[in-house]
């Protein structure tokens, strides 16, 4: 998700209106929830092989590079596989099963 950053200006103009900055950040952040959160919770990004291999390349480049793709949690849509999720942790890749209770 992209969260805008917070901003110092005043969040309403004289009339009680947003400012347009504050408005900017409002849009953006109610965009960002819409696309990455349904009535279930958060919904895990859909990554290919391909772009999970460049996560992997930018891991293997050492700890500063491993810590961009820290904490990514994803599910991958090459294999399909509805009942497991993927997520890098100080740049290793682990693989975890969903199962039914």
């Amino acid at each position: 998700m992209d969260i805008p950053g917070y901003l110092t200006t005043p969040v309403v103009d004289k009339n009680g209106y947003l400012t347009p900055d504050w408005e900017n950040i409002m849009t953006q952040l109610l965009n960002e929830l819409q696309l990455n959160l349904s009535n279930e919770g958060y919904k895990l990004p859909q990554l290919t092989q391909s772009q999970i291999t460049q996560l992997q390349a930018i891991a293997a480049m050492g700890p500063e590079q491993a810590a961009k793709s820290n904490s990514n949690m994803f599910y991958n849509i090459t294999l399909n596989n509805a009942d497991s999720a993927n997520i890098f942790i100080n740049g290793v890749l682990y693989k975890f099963t969903l199962t039914p209770v």
